[in-house]
């Protein structure tokens, strides 16, 4: 008599032994708290993003400046004309875009195993999560060490670096800050200061620098160190467990002047930035944000299939000098 079949399991692979042992929603909570964490800068830029600035032919994101003012504005007497003599006071900045993308596999065996009435889940639509996840894993990583070398975007240490004024001489978005050193951004050097110490006259020295440019900073982006630095000296004086919504997420974070104090394990060790946030852009190509791939079979390789993800994207500042970083914070 024939014996009942009975269930096949994909060969070579424990992991897949243990995940179809019914343990993974015991385990899921756990898998994620291993693998991610919460990345409160990106919900910060990613409810910002921009997608209408993706120029003609989408190779670079197209950024609008006004860098200038009207020359033919000035006191006059009555009987005095003014000059018809046209002005250009814009310019853009020209960002080229950048590719973030990570591919999921649905081979033959996993087809094969993962149905029926001993499927408790999807393994390939956990693994397409999993991608999202990643890449937004990956999008967090590019914000706070991004160099802008290709395929790499700009991230923060090149937006807003850690160098003097004077200093600050590379091209960014296309704008050359050597000519133009209205693009440059605000530095504090605390070399030779304690933390401990200066740190929180050196954020009201940076504060009131922008907002005496126009500027109006309104979030701050530092790194674990640092923070509790300044939660620490601010214990006596100032509310350090509010709770902040940013974009759908509610993280608990402290606050100085009102500005939520973000920080990051990937942020950049003794580095503390203040931003004006409506002139600091996460710019997304919204034909490819999160896009999919069609689910396509490999060649010679029977019903195996594959598709990719794509985030296409790049940031941006629309300005310099109301932004800044306080570098080389140390005890």
């Amino acid at each position: 008599m024939a014996t009942k079949a009975t269930y096949q399991k994909p060969y070579g692979s424990p992991v897949f032994d243990q995940v179809f042992l019914s343990t993974w929603d015991k385990m899921r909570d756990t898998l994620i708290d291993q693998y991610f964490r919460k990345f409160p800068a990106l919900v910060w830029m990613m409810d910002r993003k921009d997608t209408d600035l993706i120029g003609d032919g989408g190779e670079q994101f197209i950024v609008p400046m006004e860098v200038g003012e009207n020359p033919t504005v000035g006191a006059i007497d009555y009987d005095e004309g003014i000059s018809m003599d046209d002005y250009d006071p814009f310019m853009a900045g020209r960002y080229d875009a950048r590719l973030v993308g990570g591919g999921v596999a649905n081979p033959m065996e996993l087809q094969v195993v993962n149905k029926g009435s001993g499927k408790n889940f999807s393994i390939y639509q956990k693994k397409t999560e999993n991608t999202v996840k990643t890449i937004r894993k990956a999008l967090s990583f590019q914000l706070w060490s991004g160099n802008g070398t290709k395929p790499n975007a700009l991230g923060l240490p090149t937006l807003i670096p850690a160098t003097a004024k004077t200093a600050q001489t590379t091209t960014i978005g296309g704008i050359d800050q050597s000519t133009y050193t209205w693009f440059r951004t605000q530095a504090i050097n605390m070399t030779n200061m304690s933390a401990a110490n200066d740190l929180e006259s050196q954020m009201l020295n940076m504060y009131n620098t922008i907002v005496a440019e126009a500027g109006a900073p309104d979030v701050i982006f530092t790194d674990q160190t640092d923070i509790e630095i300044y939660e620490t000296n601010a214990r006596d004086f100032f509310v350090v467990d509010s709770k902040v919504k940013v974009a759908d997420v509610t993280f608990e974070l402290c606050k100085y002047k009102q500005m939520p104090m973000i920080w990051d394990v990937d942020a950049p060790a003794g580095e503390l930035r203040m931003i004006t946030s409506e002139n600091f852009k996460f710019l997304a190509d919204p034909a490819f944000w999160f896009r999919w791939t069609a689910e396509k079979e490999l060649p010679d390789v029977p019903f195996k299939t594959v598709k990719q993800c794509v985030v296409r994207y790049n940031f941006a500042r629309l300005t310099g000098r109301d932004h800044g970083c306080i570098y080389n914070i140390a005890v």
